[in-house]
């Protein structure tokens, strides 16, 4: 019989060799009958069981061969890039700019991961060659540069870049603060406080502001001229922050206690607030007594006289008699001059002459505090520190002092062997000097301890200052008036000290204090005085009140008037000579004195209150002023500044206090320069001024032309660069202008000047920074294997894209996807097509993988679409026969068959869908003669067409090897560390090749490129079991078995056995491009049949075979 055009016997071999076959021409009568004798007589018994029962196809791996209608399912990922979307945004479907695998996805919630990876490297090739990010719009000061590398350049090609630039002048940088004068302050009547920018600078802010912080209002505010001068206003009684600081006390000594500090920041220390001296004194000045005995010289005492000098003041000095029994005391000399003679005869009057001498033993204006001698010394043999010993030298059998607190201050005489008792008295505490600087104050104390505290004001550091020093030129002298700065008040002492040792006789106080406006001046009643003023600058100075005590006590407080702050102590007064200025006190109330002593005592306080001046921001990178003001009652806005200026600061003034806050005397900005002054009049000002700058762009080492003269009205700047190399190039953006001016870049773009994005393919890295580049992209697909067709497409404006080395598949069995011609010309495209079997994992999805190098031949990729094909395929086999096929006998090709599937339709149509034998795809069951022989096969050949149906086009998938240094050696000698070819399991090695390949990164290595080739066995030895169906009633064994379903009534039991055959030892056959297997058994060859009927009859049974 001729079959599918050629000659073969009834059991399948070959037949009538000689004679030719036309294919579908019938050789053989049809048979008519359709009973299973007839099939059996033609031992084609199989071939009546499989049309007329479902079959089930299963490989020598126990899958079944199954189709389903899912072939919908497919992506179509595109390498140009038609659209302005940023690759982080959710809004871009189906494209790939060269990111990162995992990084964008497909499918919409499924989620299908697609991207770039490799086997090592960066393998990122972002290909939008265009701004992204902060690099499309943002800031820079004027001497300020931005950059950043742009990928996807080709050499030679032409980009333009553009952008919008402005240039806006910072109120805050490269500007110079400037000040009024000193003199240019005012607190009502004086007003306005004036000042101008400098030549060649710009006013760019104008305040009202005070060098000290005021307590009870703020200033008006200020206006400007159309010429720039700022003008401030003030008013009166502003007042001042004030506070009084911690507190440092020091023990006695020649060393200055720690600072006391203001103990808060932005606070500046003046004066004293409290000078407090003799911590363990009593109140009148004395510690637990005032003067006392020293013990009596010699053992002899009678008729005790005593001499003692007044009070406060101490013995300087002293003159004794020898001679015979007439020594003795001749006279004593107190501090203060007091003269005090012998109360005794005996060195006395008419006396005194003859051989009597008169010798001094004691002259010391610092006074002394030791006595000492040899036994029974008379007195003028007593030594006295620091005078001259008449009695013999070191002999200190008796040693008598006064102690660290007491002086000598007068002696008692006796008549009997003149013995003698001196008396001693406790010098008064003092602070000896007080130094105060910014940071506080600090105290030097003298014969007890003391303590200190700062007055403090909330000031600018260079608001207070320190005036001249002036000394006094002596005792009870008054010092020149030490002066503060032009524009200073003195508003009491910042530093005082009282020249000499106050541990002695010299002990004393200030008397006099007294300060005016630009000085002050001080005196001290036994020693010199050096002092410098407390002087503050744009300050208004008035007097508090005067207090007074008399004898020993606080003075009351003495108050500054409304409006006005205590800052210390501006005049005191001591009246007596033994008085002293121990302590004085002050608080936010006002300050008092402590008076000791029997006569008056004076204070006055130095009151003060802020002043308002003027502060300036001039610049050297604004210019162009122009002041737009707005005057009256009710809202006030002054007009906008023209488009090429900018609002630099909005200012405000009004007569009535508290309707320009000072937020809205600082105001910056364009938009909100409003006031509502309500009933009140008021002015707004707007400072609009100009700033300009130059930019440049560069391109890798190109740079563009400078673009000068920007201002604040945004310009569109652009400039073409040719590319100088391909990959990545540094796009950098500098600014030519002062660092004030900021220059702000926006919608920065750069495009290729001659084709579109969706021009362009997707350069496979052409930095070379990446080994074994891929692109992978996830895909529904089966463990066993579901089929794609896949369809690479390349081409590209810019450039030929060159495809030798380009190929797709699954990892581990790729294939060759190169165009042809390997070459695609610049502007054309070239598609190529591939069907490629994707398993899939657990998760039910699997992985298509296109790969390529520039560096090894693959340039490039346009677009990857993978379409699921509608085809059959393997999968795991679910409850018997329910996956089934028909193999339907053909009518016009008798001896061949249709494979159709019993459970779907062909894709887009009602009809069944039958297998097309030369592709396995489904379509519609044809019945017209042209196209069903197109569909119909003998079923000897099932088996290897079903093996090229589901086989990926074994042979082809060339593999890349390990790479090998190969330069001036032998192929036998080179040294090889890893396998060279790896084919997977039940695949051989079908051939191999060895040349360079310069993605080893080397041009002295060579890499093994290999091809791997599926086993399908062809051929196995059966064995067969007995299957039973079900039993069916014939009339006659003569008679053919009905087939009709009017006749099953009738039939009677019928067993029919097939034999199932399970393969041993498959046998692959050469060639080995495409070895195949036939394991089961609706793949091997037919199998045998036969059917056993029994016939009940009355008579007894008959039996047929």
């Amino acid at each position: 019989m001729c079959q599918d055009g050629a000659w073969v016997d009834p059991q399948g071999g070959p037949g009538l060799i000689a004679l030719q076959c036309v294919a579908c021409t019938r050789a053989t009568p049809r048979a008519d009958s359709s009973s299973l004798r007839d099939f059996m007589a033609a031992s084609q018994q199989e071939r009546w069981w499989l049309q007329r029962h479902p079959v089930e196809i299963r490989s020598w791996d126990n899958l079944c061969l199954t189709s389903d209608s899912a072939s919908n399912t497919g992506v179509t990922i595109s390498f140009t890039d038609p659209v302005e979307v940023p690759t982080s945004s959710r809004r871009r479907r189906d494209m790939d700019s060269g990111e990162s695998y995992g990084s964008v996805t497909w499918g919409g919630s499924s989620s299908y991961k697609y991207g770039w990876t490799g086997d090592g490297g960066h393998c990122v090739f972002n290909q939008r060659t265009e701004v992204v990010g902060g690099f499309k719009s943002f800031s820079i000061a004027g001497n300020q540069e931005k950059k950043e590398d742009l990928p996807g350049f080709l050499q030679g090609m032409q980009y333009t870049v553009s952008f919008k630039v402005k240039a806006l002048p910072s109120v805050s940088s490269g500007v110079s603060v400037h000040w009024s004068s000193n003199t240019q302050s005012c607190d009502g009547s004086s007003c306005p406080a004036k000042k101008s920018c400098p030549s060649g600078r710009t006013l760019v802010k104008c305040e009202a502001v005070t060098d000290i912080a005021p307590s009870n209002k703020d200033p008006l505010g200020v206006q400007v001229t159309s010429g720039g001068e700022c003008r401030a206003y003030g008013a009166t009684g502003l007042g001042a922050d004030v506070r009084v600081g911690n507190e440092k006390s020091k023990p006695r000594g020649d060393a200055w206690s720690d600072y006391a500090t203001c103990g808060a920041s932005g606070y500046v220390a003046v004066t004293p607030a409290r000078m407090w001296a003799g911590i363990n004194y009593d109140g009148a000045g004395r510690r637990r007594r005032n003067s006392w005995d020293l013990n009596l010289i010699s053992n002899k005492a009678d008729s005790e006289k005593t001499s003692i000098c007044p009070e406060g003041t101490w013995l300087k000095k002293m003159d004794v008699c020898s001679g015979s029994k007439w020594d003795g005391v001749f006279s004593g000399v107190c501090t203060d001059g007091t003269t005090m003679n012998t109360k005794n005869e005996a060195c006395g009057g008419r006396r005194r002459r003859g051989a009597r001498r008169r010798n001094n033993q004691m002259d010391r204006a610092s006074g002394a505090r030791r006595v000492y001698g040899q036994a029974g010394s008379n007195a003028d043999k007593v030594c006295i520190h620091g005078g001259h010993c008449q009695g013999t030298h070191n002999s200190n059998y008796f040693d008598y002092t006064c102690g660290d607190n007491g002086l000598l201050a007068g002696f008692k005489e006796y008549e009997r062997r003149r013995s003698i008792k001196f008396s001693c008295r406790e010098m008064r505490p003092v602070v000896k000097a007080f130094d105060c600087t910014d940071s506080g104050c600090r105290a030097l104390c003298a014969n007890d301890d003391c303590k200190i505290k700062p007055f403090c004001v909330k000031a600018h550091t260079n608001s207070v200052e320190s005036g001249t020093e002036k000394t006094s030129s002596g005792p009870g002298a008054w010092t020149d008036w030490a002066t503060c700065p032009t524009g200073f008040k003195a508003v009491g002492l910042r530093y005082m000290e009282l020249i000499g040792s106050l541990v002695d006789a010299d002990v004393t106080s200030l008397s006099g204090l007294e300060c005016g406006d630009d000085g002050c001046r001080a005196k001290s009643p036994r020693t010199r005085v050096k002092i410098r003023p407390a002087c503050m600058r744009h300050t208004s100075m008035a007097f508090g009140t005067k207090t007074e005590k008399t004898g020993t006590g606080w003075s009351p407080v003495s108050g500054c008037p409304s409006g006005y702050n205590p800052m210390g102590v501006a005049k005191a007064y001591m009246h007596g000579n033994w008085d002293t200025m121990r302590i004085w006190e002050c608080d936010t109330s006002g300050c008092k004195i402590y008076c000791v002593g029997t006569q008056k005592c004076e204070i006055v306080t130095a009151c003060i209150s802020a002043k308002t001046t003027v502060r300036l921001d001039c610049s050297t990178d604004h210019r162009n002023l122009i002041v737009r003001t707005s005057t009256g009652t009710g809202t006030r806005t002054p007009s906008s500044c023209p488009s090429t200026h900018h609002s630099a600061r909005c200012l405000c003034y009004s007569a009535t206090q508290g309707k320009c806050s000072p937020s809205r005397r600082r105001y910056v900005g364009q938009s909100g320069c409003s006031v509502n002054f309500g009933t009140s009049s008021g002015r707004v000002t707007r400072l609009c001024t100009q700033g300009t700058g130059s930019i440049r762009t560069y391109l890798g080492s190109q740079a563009s032309h400078i673009y000068e003269d920007l201002t604040a009205a945004p310009v569109t700047k652009s400039h073409s660069f040719t590319a100088q190399g391909s990959g990545k190039l540094q796009l950098r953006v500098r600014g030519l202008a002062p660092s004030g001016v900021t220059l702000h870049v926006s919608d920065l773009k750069i495009v290729d000047s001659t084709t579109t994005l969706a021009d362009q393919s997707l350069l496979i890295d052409l930095e070379n920074k990446c080994s074994g580049s891929r692109w992978e992209v996830q895909l529904p697909a089966t463990p066993e294997g579901t089929p794609y067709l896949v369809t690479v497409t390349y081409g590209d404006k810019r450039a030929a894209i060159q495809t030798s080395a380009c190929s797709i598949g699954t990892s581990g069995q790729m294939v060759g996807a190169k165009a042809s011609p390997e070459t695609v010309s610049k502007g054309s495209t070239k598609s190529v097509t591939r069907t490629v079997f994707v398993k899939g994992n657990s998760d039910g999805r699997g992985n298509l993988v296109f790969a390529g190098e520039s560096a090894g031949g693959c340039t490039g990729v346009r677009s990857i679409s993978a379409q699921r094909e509608d085809s059959v395929f393997w999968a795991s086999c679910g409850t018997p026969f329910s996956q089934v096929w028909n193999l339907a006998a053909s009518k016009q090709a008798p001896g061949n068959i249709q494979l159709v599937h019993r459970g779907r339709a062909a894709s887009g149509s009602g009809a069944l869908a039958c297998v097309d034998p030369a592709t396995g795809k489904m379509a519609t069951c044809a019945h017209s003669v042209e196209e069903h022989v197109k569909q119909v096969f003998s079923m000897d050949y099932l088996a290897p067409l079903v093996a090229q149906w589901t086989q990926f086009e074994s042979g082809q998938n060339l593999q890349q090897g390990s790479c090998v240094r190969a330069h001036a050696k032998y192929l036998p000698n080179l040294d090889i560390n890893s396998n060279l070819v790896s084919c997977g399991t039940g695949q051989v090695l079908s051939s191999f090749l060895f040349r360079q390949d310069s993605t080893c990164n080397h041009v002295d290595y060579y890499r093994y490129f290999y091809t791997c080739t599926t086993i399908i066995p062809v051929t196995g030895i059966a064995s067969c079991s007995q299957k039973s169906t079900r039993c069916v009633a014939h009339s006659s064994p003569a008679k053919p078995i009905p087939t009709s379903g009017s006749s099953i009534a009738t039939m009677s039991a019928l067993t029919v056995k097939q034999e199932h055959c399970s393969p041993s030892s498959p046998t692959p056959t050469a060639p080995a491009t495409m070895v195949m297997d036939t394991s089961t058994p609706t793949l091997a060859a037919p199998s045998k049949v036969w059917a056993t009927a029994r016939k009940s009859t009355p008579n007894g049974a008959k039996w047929g075979h």
